[in-house]
């Protein structure tokens, strides 16, 4: 169940960064530590990466 959640909110910050995101491959993995995670907490994660992986 909190796998499920994890992975629908990476999908949709996924789908909201597709523009920032056009010219990466990225693969994203949900450790069991993710599950603990706030939705916004792993927004900005991701964002953090994103924008270090683009630079």
């Amino acid at each position: 169940m909190q796998r499920n959640r994890v992975k629908r909110a990476i999908r949709e910050w996924f789908r909201q960064a597709k523009v920032e995101l056009d010219s990466l491959d990225v693969v994203v993995i949900a450790r069991r530590g993710a599950a603990g995670l706030a939705a916004s907490e792993a927004r900005r994660e991701l964002g953090r990466l994103t924008r270090e992986l683009s630079s």
